[in-house]
């Protein structure tokens, strides 16, 4: 199994793109995203723009933005997602 984190505080993740999905941050495969205090706005992919959480991942949002996203601003499957 291969896991990751990456955490994000006063951050802002804006204008990024991808083919296929997670244009802003992409959480796969046993990985967690952390963002407190930051904005995850105006990203794009065909699938989750903003933030894709995807097979048993987590993403946790503590006073965070997720918006104006194109393909969606946050998606998960088979993953958490948690927002306070």
């Amino acid at each position: 199994m291969i896991s990751s984190s990456a955490t994000l505080t006063n951050s802002t993740v804006s204008s990024n793109s991808s083919s296929l999905m997670g244009g802003g941050i992409f959480a796969a495969n046993y990985t967690s995203a952390t963002l407190t205090n930051s904005t995850v706005s105006g990203n794009s992919a065909p699938n989750a723009g903003g933030i894709l959480a995807l097979i048993y991942s987590t993403a946790t949002l503590t006073n965070s933005i997720v918006a104006n996203s194109r393909g969606g601003d946050c998606v998960n499957n088979f993953s958490t997602v948690t927002g306070r």
